[in-house]
C-alpha cells in the first residue's frame, strides 16, 4: 500500500507542471468556496430550503461545474454569483485536466527518449555501467524480481536495450555526479553496483553514492586485485572482522579465474566464492582406497585455513551433512569440502592413494 501511494505521488508530480498545479489549486479553491456558499446560503431557490445539507450542495456544485444547472434570476444573489463562478471554473477545469493528460503522455515519451526516470522506485539496486558484465548483473537481478535502475553514459550502448527489455529503468548520465544518483533515488536504494570498465570511475561512483547516502551498501568491479583489497580495507575499516562487509570490491580477472579453474577440473569444483578478496571453492573429491583419508575420523578432513568438510556422500547415495568428529570416512566416499586454492591441492593429495613407503605416516594431517 505504501509503495502504491509513493508511486501515485511520483506520477502526480511528473504529470502536473508547476503552472498546472497552480491552476488546479486556484480552481479547486474556487470549488471549495462554492461548496461553502451553497452550504451556508439559506435557500437554493424560492421554494426549497437546504439548511446546510452537504449532499444537496455537492449535487448543485457538480451540476453547475458541468454547466447542467439552468440559471434562475429569482435565486438569492449569493447563489447566482456562486453559479456563475462555478460554471466558469468548471469550463476552465476541463482544459487543465486535458493538458495534464497530454503532458503526462509527452513527459513519459520524453523521459524514455532522453533516458530519464519514468516511475518511482524503492528498495532497488542501482547498477552503473551497461557493458557485458553490467548487463548480466541487471538481467540476473530482474530474474530475481529485484527492482533495478541502470545508469549508463552512452545512449548507444547495447546494454541499454537489454536492460529495458529485462524490465529495468535506464538513466542516461554520469553516475559519478551526485545529481544523477539522486535522480536514481539512491536514498531509497538497497545497494549500488559499480560495473564500469575503469577502476577510478567505479570508485568515484561509490564515493558519490556514499555522499548521498552514508549507509549505502556498495559493490565495485576493480581490475587490480591489490587496489581492490586496498579499497575494501579502507571503506570497511570501522567494521569488525565478524561483521558482514558493507563495501565489496572484486577483481574481475581474479573472480573469473575461479570459473576457468572449475571448467578445467572435470566438474570437481562446483562453485567459486569471493571471500574478502580471496577465492574459495566448493569442491567434490572422492576418497580412493589406501588414501590418507581412508578409514579415518571426519575431524581429520578439516584443516583450519585450508579446507573444511561440509558433507560426506556414501557410495549408496546417502549424504551425511556436517558429520561429527567420530564419523568414519572410508574409500569410495565423496567429500564435499570448502577449500582455498592451496587447500584444494592438499585435499586431492589426501584422497589419492598413498605411496607404499608412507602407508603408516599420518603426520601430514
Amino acid at each position: 500500500m505504501r509503495q502504491w501511494f509513493r508511486q501515485s505521488l511520483h506520477t502526480l508530480r511528473r504529470t502536473f507542471s508547476k503552472g498546472l498545479w497552480m491552476a488546479a489549486a486556484v480552481l479547486m479553491a474556487v470549488m471549495l468556496g462554492g461548496m461553502t456558499t451553497l452550504l451556508t446560503v439559506n435557500s437554493l431557490n424560492a421554494s426549497r430550503e437546504v439548511n446546510g445539507d452537504f449532499w444537496d450542495a455537492l449535487y448543485m456544485l457538480a451540476m453547475m461545474a458541468a454547466g447542467g444547472a439552468d440559471p434562475d434570476t429569482t435565486d438569492h444573489w449569493e447563489l447566482r454569483l456562486t453559479h456563475v463562478v462555478v460554471v466558469v471554473s468548471g469550463a476552465l477545469l476541463i482544459p487543465v485536466v486535458t493538458g495534464a493528460i497530454v503532458q503526462a503522455v509527452v513527459e513519459r515519451r520524453y523521459a524514455l527518449a532522453e533516458g530519464r526516470m519514468v516511475r518511482a522506485v524503492r528498495d532497488h539496486v542501482i547498477v552503473v555501467g551497461l557493458g557485458n558484465m553490467g548487463t548480466r548483473v541487471v538481467e540476473t537481478l530482474r530474474e530475481r524480481r529485484i527492482p533495478v535502475v541502470a545508469i549508463e553514459k552512452d545512449r548507444d550502448a547495447i546494454g541499454v536495450r537489454a536492460a529495458r527489455a529485462a524490465g529495468a529503468q535506464v538513466l542516461l548520465g554520469d553516475a559519478s555526479r551526485p545529481a544523477t544518483l539522486q535522480e536514481a533515488e539512491v536514498k531509497y536504494s538497497r545497494s549500488l553496483v559499480a560495473m564500469a570498465k575503469q577502476d577510478s570511475a567505479n570508485l568515484e561512483t561509490a564515493l558519490s553514492g556514499l555522499e548521498c547516502k552514508p549507509d549505502l551498501r556498495t559493490v565495485m568491479r576493480i581490475y587490480d586485485p591489490e587496489f581492490a583489497a586496498l579499497i575494501r580495507r579502507n571503506l570497511n575499516k570501522n567494521r569488525s572482522l565478524h561483521e558482514a562487509s558493507q563495501h565489496s570490491s572484486y577483481s574481475a580477472p581474479q573472480v573469473a579465474a575461479g570459473s576457468f579453474a572449475r571448467e578445467l577440473t572435470d566438474d570437481e569444483i562446483l562453485e567459486t566464492i569471493p571471500v574478502r578478496g580471496q577465492i574459495a571453492y566448493i569442491a567434490e573429491v572422492t576418497v580412493e582406497e589406501g588414501a590418507w583419508l581412508d578409514d579415518v575420523p571426519a575431524r581429520q578432513a578439516t584443516v583450519p585455513g585450508s579446507h573444511r568438510l561440509l558433507a560426506v556422500r556414501r557410495p549408496t547415495g546417502n549424504v551425511r551433512w556436517n558429520p561429527d568428529a567420530g564419523f568414519q570416512i572410508t574409500h569410495g566416499d565423496t567429500l564435499l569440502v570448502l577449500v582455498t586454492r592451496k587447500g584444494l591441492n592438499e585435499v586431492r593429495a589426501c584422497c589419492a592413494p598413498r605411496p607404499a613407503e608412507d602407508e603408516d605416516d599420518f603426520g601430514r594431517l
